[in-house]
């Protein structure tokens, strides 16, 4: 009687053990440490004012606006993208875009090949950086371009992302 009710409380006190630890280790893994994503502190030395005759946004929810073609090239020895982004007028929130091409032997695997700094509303960028230690040897990469919104007063990011798909084409 006193062995069956020792290994009682013994599995009673390892599957309380386990439950801790399970506890413990999701604690850990969703802790808010209080960091939270800003934009950086400087536009992005790239972009141009636009001239889209729209009037600045005065609502105070949040406001897309954009224009955008999908198809960007990347010219190699230049280690250069040419793209066409615009955030309109209408917009409020800024936003940062990313570059990312599929691996052409697997489409679900991407990586990044630009990104740009932040993008005021009213200006637009036509060109972008290729990063460091990227190699294309295909001339089409599907892609998409990530664009990521970000308050224009305070500079946090918003809780939505734009993926458009692109097409990259590589000289």
């Amino acid at each position: 009687m006193k062995k069956n009710r020792y290994q009682q409380t013994s599995m009673l006190l390892i599957i309380v053990a386990i439950l801790l630890f399970g506890i413990s280790i999701f604690i850990f893994m969703n802790k808010d440490d209080g960091k939270k994503d800003y934009a950086p502190i400087d536009a992005d030395p790239g972009v141009i004012k636009i001239d889209d005759g729209g009037k600045k946004s005065s609502s105070s929810g949040s406001k897309v606006s954009l224009k955008y073609k999908n198809k960007v090239v990347v010219d190699t020895k230049e280690k250069k993208l040419e793209l066409f982004y615009e955030n309109t007028s209408n917009s409020n929130q800024n936003v940062v875009l990313e570059i990312m091409a599929s691996n052409p032997d697997d489409q679900d695997t991407e990586f990044m090949i630009s990104k740009s700094g932040f993008i005021p509303v009213g200006y637009g960028i036509y060109e972008l950086s290729l990063l460091d230690a990227i190699e294309l040897n295909m001339k089409e990469y599907s892609g998409r371009m990530v664009v990521k919104y970000y308050d224009e007063k305070t500079g946090e990011i918003a809780s939505v992302d734009t993926n458009i798909p692109i097409l990259i084409e590589v000289e």
